[in-house]
């Protein structure tokens, strides 16, 4: 299912910070929404994911049990470990314990930290900390995952190896949206962009569109 916006218009104390922005997202795609601090990219993410209020216009309406949203500052739980952390996502799934552990156990080596399984988070690094959050959505089995801005504490070799980790989610038949200041790497590993400036939306597109959009 795509997902539409439609005049989507947000103002927080007299500040508007959407701009009746309009877009579509495609279904079993990745999409970036980049842009500058303050340009609106997360108030987009929260209005899909029904964590925001006071906004006008459309936007599609999808359940919480149609995706998994995981916002910027995502608390570090304390004393749990990464594989007790991906266990988690399967709450409610109804898997036998031994079925539980070992596909908690497989999707931490398709995210490539099953060497910090039994670590506590609060031990692990940025990146692993970000690819064990990844673990955990997966482990919810839905069709569509949010990510806000998951780069922001990762060195820069660390952030092109998980944008190839999320390019094989998406190529698995995830829709997966990413709210990233990574231009560069959002138009080679992502299918569409959406540019945000001001709370406007400047551009909504395929990579190759965007390209000819900033250099024309």
């Amino acid at each position: 299912m795509n997902i539409t916006a439609d005049h989507l218009t947000l103002v927080v104390d007299k500040i508007q910070v959407l701009k009746e922005v309009s877009f579509t997202i495609p279904d079993a795609r990745f999409t970036c929404i980049v842009g500058p601090n303050g340009s609106g990219k997360s108030s987009i993410l929260r209005a899909i994911a029904r964590d925001l209020a006071g906004y006008s216009g459309f936007v599609t309406d999808i359940g919480h049990d149609e995706m998994t949203y995981l916002p910027q500052d995502l608390n570090i739980p304390a004393f749990l470990s990464a594989f007790e952390i991906v266990n988690l996502g399967f709450y409610g799934r109804r898997l036998r314990g031994d079925q539980q552990n070992k596909a908690a156990e497989a999707l931490l080596e398709i995210c490539g930290i099953g060497h910090i399984k039994d670590q506590a988070f609060t031990n692990v690094s940025a990146g692993e900390r970000q690819r064990t959050w990844l673990a955990f959505a997966l482990a919810q089995s839905k069709e569509l995952i949010l990510m806000d801005e998951p780069l922001a504490a990762i060195d820069p070799p660390a952030r092109r190896s998980f944008f190839k980790l999320l390019r094989s989610v998406v190529d698995q038949g995830k829709t997966l949206v990413l709210v990233t200041h990574e231009i560069d790497l959002a138009i080679e590993y992502g299918d569409h962009l959406i540019s945000m400036r001001k709370g406007e939306n400047l551009f909504d597109g395929n990579p190759s569109q965007y390209k000819s959009f900033i250099t024309g």
